[in-house]
C-alpha cells in the first residue's frame, strides 16, 4: 500500500473481499491469509464484513423475528431497548462492543437507580441479540461472556390466614368477592381469572379450565394464551364452585365464550382499572394495605400444603414448568409449621409408646406479630399475572 504497510484479498464465493486490515510486514499478512484458508477449510471461518452492521440494525431484525412473544413481553423489551440498550450500542459496529461498555451500561443504569430486576432483564435481553449474532456469524464471540447480572435479593414468600381472606373476601363487592375466592383457592393469576369463561367451567367436576389469559397492553385489552403456553385443569373447593353455579345462573351470558368476570359494561375488566377502584380499597379496608393479587397465589399454594398437598400437586395446580420455582417461591413453611412438626414427631412418639394418642395440630397457625415482620421486610413482589 502507498503508506507502506500491507493489505490482503481474498475471494468468497468468487468474488474478491478485502477485510480492511492492513499488516506491518508481507509475512504478516501471509500469515493471517493462512489463518483464512485454515478457518475456510475447517468451516469456522467469519466474514469480518458482517461485524460493521450496526447494532441498532441488527438489534431491529432480532426483534422482528420473535413472534411467539407475549403482547405485555414485547412492549417491555421495546421499552429495554429504548431507554437503555440502543442508546448506548445503537450507532456502534457490533464488532466494536467491548466487554468494558457492557459493564459501563449496567453502572449507569445502578447509578440511575434502576432495579436490580430490571437490569437483570435488560443484560439478558443485550445478551440474547448478542448471542443471535454470533450464531448468524456477524460476530465470534459475544461480550456478554463472564458478566454476571445483578444480585437479586431473594423472594420472602407470604401468605393470607383464613381469617385475613374472610376479611378481605368482606370488604369486596360482588363480583369481585368470587373473583378473588377463586384466585385463591384456584390458585389462578389475575389475567387467567379474568379470562375465565363460560366454557371454562366444569362445574359438575369443579374444574376450571385455565387455557387463557388477559393482559393490557398500552391501554389494548389482548387475549392470549397463558403464561406457560399450555392448558391446565384445576379443582375448587365445593363452597366456590357453588357460588361459581349461582353467578353462572344470574349474572353470566348463555354464549359459551361470555366472560364470567367484566365490569357493569359487559367489557373485560382491565388490571389497572380493578387495581385502583376494586383492590386497593378493599386492601385498606381489611387492614391488608401492601398487599397485592399475586399474593393470592402464594396463599393457594401455602393452603395446598396445610392440607397435605406434595409440591407436584402445588406444581400443577399453580401451573409451573418447573418444579424449581415452586419450591423456591411458593413453598415456604408458614407460621407454625415447624411447631406443627414438632408436635406430629411428638404425636408419633407417643403412640410408639402407647400412650394416649394427641390432638392433630392446627393446620395453619397465625402470628400477626411475625405477620406483619415479614411483610415488613420481604422482598422485591414477583408479578406473573
Amino acid at each position: 500500500l502507498p503508506s507502506g504497510r500491507w493489505g490482503v484479498r481474498y475471494r468468497v464465493d468468487g468474488k474478491p473481499v478485502s477485510p480492511g486490515l492492513t499488516f506491518a510486514t508481507r509475512a504478516d499478512a501471509g500469515a493471517y491469509l493462512d489463518s483464512v484458508r485454515t478457518d475456510m477449510d475447517r468451516g469456522v471461518w467469519r466474514d469480518p464484513r458482517l461485524g460493521r452492521r450496526t447494532f441498532g440494525d441488527w438489534a431491529n431484525e432480532y426483534m422482528a423475528t420473535q413472534v411467539d412473544l407475549f403482547p405485555r413481553s414485547v412492549a417491555a423489551y421495546d421499552g429495554m431497548l429504548n431507554n437503555h440498550i440502543l442508546p448506548a450500542f445503537g450507532a456502534m459496529a457490533i464488532n466494536t462492543i467491548r466487554p468494558l461498555a457492557v459493564r459501563k451500561l449496567m453502572a449507569g443504569m445502578a447509578e440511575a437507580g434502576i432495579s436490580a430486576s430490571r437490569r437483570s432483564t435488560t443484560l439478558m435481553l443485550l445478551c440474547q441479540i448478542l448471542r443471535a449474532a454470533v450464531v448468524e456469524g456477524l460476530i465470534l464471540d459475544t461480550p456478554c461472556i463472564g458478566i454476571k447480572p445483578p444480585q437479586l435479593p431473594p423472594p420472602v414468600p407470604d401468605y393470607l390466614t383464613i381469617e385475613e381472606i374472610d376479611r378481605l373476601l368482606d370488604a369486596l363487592r360482588p363480583p369481585w368477592d368470587l373473583l378473588i375466592m377463586t384466585m385463591i383457592y384456584g390458585g389462578l393469576r389475575y389475567g387467567e381469572a379474568s379470562s375465565l369463561r363460560r366454557s371454562s367451567c366444569d362445574l359438575a367436576r369443579s374444574h376450571l379450565l385455565i387455557d387463557e389469559s388477559m393482559c393490557e397492553v398500552n391501554g389494548v385489552i389482548v387475549f392470549g394464551p397463558t403464561k406457560d403456553h399450555q392448558h391446565r385443569y384445576v379443582s375448587l373447593p365445593g363452597f366456590v364452585r357453588d357460588r361459581l353455579a349461582t353467578h353462572l345462573e344470574t349474572e353470566v351470558g348463555p354464549e359459551p365464550d361470555a366472560l364470567l368476570f367484566t365490569v357493569p359494561s359487559g367489557k373485560p375488566a382491565r388490571y389497572s382499572n380493578f387495581r385502583r377502584s376494586v383492590w386497593l380499597p378493599a386492601t385498606r379496608a381489611a387492614g391488608l394495605k401492601g398487599i397485592t393479587t399475586h399474593l393470592c397465589r402464594h396463599t393457594s399454594a401455602t393452603l395446598l400444603l396445610a392440607a397435605g398437598a406434595d409440591v407436584k400437586d402445588v406444581q400443577m395446580h399453580l401451573g409451573h414448568k418447573n418444579a424449581a420455582l415452586t419450591l423456591n417461591v411458593y413453598c415456604a413453611p408458614y407460621d407454625g409449621r415447624s411447631e406443627e412438626l414438632a408436635a406430629r414427631i411428638n404425636r408419633a412418639w407417643r403412640v410408639a409408646q402407647g400412650e394416649e394418642d394427641e390432638a392433630e395440630p392446627p393446620v395453619i397457625s397465625d402470628d400477626p406479630a411475625a405477620r406483619r415482620r415479614r411483610r415488613r421486610h420481604r422482598g422485591p413482589v414477583r408479578r406473573d399475572r
